[in-house]
């Protein structure tokens, strides 16, 4: 046994802003890169748990970076944790079998 709790993370890589400095719950713009940061968190941490970034987001950072430039990001700096990335949508398919990929490979 592995000692792990879970054997996959699915992340979202934006998401909701929150400040909590007044002392309400208070949602501000969604950050981009949300979901990098938990990355670092765990590399930093030594969390070796496998994680697939899911997206409903083509491009980030205002259109400045595309999800292959950030799934080539992340699998240089998160090797052994990152395992892919996925666009989501509604209205297509193939979000489901590359999900099934990524997940029989690990």
């Amino acid at each position: 046994m592995s000692g792990r709790v879970f054997d996959l993370v699915l992340l979202d890589m934006s998401m909701p802003g929150f400040d909590a400095s007044d002392g309400a719950s208070a949602f501000e713009e969604p950050e981009s890169f949300a979901g990098k940061e938990i990355l670092a968190q765990m590399k930093l941490r030594e969390i070796s748990m496998p994680v697939v970034v899911v997206t409903q987001y083509k491009a980030f950072a205002k259109g400045t970076i595309g999800l292959r430039e950030l799934t080539d990001q992340c699998a240089r700096e998160f090797p052994g944790i990152f395992q892919g990335a996925i666009y989501y949508s509604t209205s297509v398919e193939s979000w489901k079998r590359e999900l099934f990929e990524i997940i029989n490979r690990i």
